[in-house]
């Protein structure tokens, strides 16, 4: 691959947000990670498609997985010296066997594509048999904004509408449930206002620290809530899938 290969964006470092480090990213890693942790055991083979700077499969709780982070940029915090491979490829065509990982995850990822269904359909092909495929979406067409348009998105999903695109990649939900349920509402009051596309400014007042760790217990609560039931609302959505068994995949 030529250095210009390498470095040309597939999708675009837009799948990432700028700031890794907010409180949106810190929450949904957490929630992503709980998730991960408890669908794979010790040893397993983990990729994460879109991974942007790749963080997310960074994390004490997974370091007992093997994890390989793709992403169509190759970002200046890589470094293959760790527990992690980091891979420059494009989501519709991921350059690994089939059937090669335990999970396979997309996390705001697929509303870039213009064919989802395609970048799907390959993480369906890499996921083995018995795995379990992951990804979270932005959800609900209602909460359409000019942000949304700012980062490239395509769509906003509903839990229908991934379904379809689903069953068009032989890919069956086993579980659905909407997330960052508490931003529904703001962002449905909010969603063609100034204010969603201002950056927040720094957190390091008291003011904005009592503030963060309210949010952080609205979502540790939303956390623990999840791990018990699915949730009809949210600003976002969130998948965990299997394959279904086709005349190709062979005998079990």
């Amino acid at each position: 691959m030529s250095s210009d290969q390498s470095t040309r964006p597939f999708v675009g470092p837009q799948t990432m947000p700028t700031d890794a480090t907010g409180w949106w990213e810190t929450e949904r890693a957490a929630f992503v990670r709980s998730r991960i942790a408890a669908l794979t055991e010790p040893g397993d083979v983990v990729v994460d498609v879109g991974c942007g700077r790749g963080t997310m499969l960074s994390d004490p709780q997974l370091y007992d997985r093997t994890s390989v982070c793709v992403d169509g940029y190759v970002w200046p915090e890589w470094t293959n010296s760790g527990p992690q491979l980091f891979v420059c490829a494009a989501a519709h065509a991921l350059p690994f066997r089939d059937g090669s990982f335990d999970l396979v995850g997309s996390f705001d990822v697929l509303e870039h594509l213009e064919d989802d269904a395609a970048g799907l359909g390959e993480q369906r092909r890499v996921l083995r048999r018995d795995g379990h495929l992951v990804t979270a979406v932005p959800a609900d067409p209602r909460l359409w904004s000019p942000h949304d348009e700012e980062v490239g998105h395509h769509r906003r999903y509903t839990a229908e509408t991934f379904h379809s695109v689903a069953a068009d990649c032989g890919v069956v939900p086993s579980r659905t449930t909407y997330f960052f349920s508490f931003l529904w509402l703001p962002a449905r009051v909010l969603r063609n206002s100034g204010l969603r596309r201002q950056k927040s400014g720094p957190s390091t007042g008291p003011v904005a620290r009592v503030v963060r760790s309210l949010i952080s217990a609205v979502c540790a609560t939303e956390r623990w809530l999840l791990a018990r039931w699915s949730l009809p609302i949210g600003s976002s959505l969130w998948i965990e899938s299997s394959p279904t068994r086709t005349d190709h995949d062979g005998a079990s």
